[in-house]
């Protein structure tokens, strides 16, 4: 439904992996089992981002201090908001406003 809306990049939130001790593995199980549907339907590769986070916890999802030492062992690429902002639909000034995402489908 995203793509026909003209959705064309994705920041992906792979929710609850502190749940399974952030694993480095079960995080990309995951990416590989959502990349080949994605790219399937006219997503480009490299327009979709995998985010480990913990949605209830708040972690991963604005700056390194919020991350884990269990993920900070593997995973340096950026975070939620960082990838928000790189593709331009969210400010740093606008980090202290609420904000709604959508979420097309949970998995």
């Amino acid at each position: 439904m995203a793509r026909s809306l003209g959705v064309t990049q994705l920041c992906i939130a792979v929710n609850k992996l502190d749940l399974v001790g952030w694993s480095e593995e079960r995080f990309y199980q995951i990416c590989e089992k959502l990349l080949p549907y994605l790219v399937g339907v006219g997503y480009k590769q490299k327009n979709i981002q995998f985010v480990p986070i913990s949605g209830l916890k708040g972690l991963n999802l604005e700056n390194r201090e919020s991350q884990p030492e269990e993920l900070k062992k593997w995973y340096n690429e950026a975070k939620m908001a960082e990838y928000q902002e790189s593709m331009g639909f969210w400010k740093s000034e606008d980090a202290q406003k609420p904000e709604a995402l959508c979420l097309t489908e949970a998995l």
